[in-house]
């Protein structure tokens, strides 16, 4: 059984968001969030809360067996600009970016028993 999971509008870049893919990408469940446990980025507390989010679905659904990270990517967000004063009369952009992050997660249907 796989299912997609979203966190809309996450305050972190994409680029800083899409960082720590690789220390979850098919990964198991648990592996995923003792890997994100010892990263110190920000990210980190966004995927955290992602992948507890997924496996508390599954739970509440009375599945057992182990759930897997079949695939994670981040989406880019809207961008709010504001203006800071500077010398000379100047006032430039600056663009606080957010992110969407997505993550697709699946039980193995060997350990359930179908």
């Amino acid at each position: 059984m796989t299912k997609t999971f979203s966190l809309k509008n996450a305050y972190i870049s994409s680029r800083k968001a899409g960082e720590l893919l690789p220390l979850i990408k098919g990964k198991s469940t648990q592996e995923a969030l003792t890997n994100l446990d010892f990263s110190s980025k920000k990210a980190s507390m966004y995927w955290k809360k992602l992948i507890k989010s997924g496996t508390s679905f599954y739970e509440d659904k009375g599945t057992k067996g182990p759930i897997s990270v079949k695939e994670a990517y981040v989406g880019q967000a809207l961008i709010r600009k504001k203006r800071r004063a500077s010398a000379r009369g100047r006032m430039p952009m600056i663009r606080k970016r957010y992110s969407h992050l997505y993550i697709k997660l699946e039980q193995n249907q060997e350990a359930n028993g179908k």
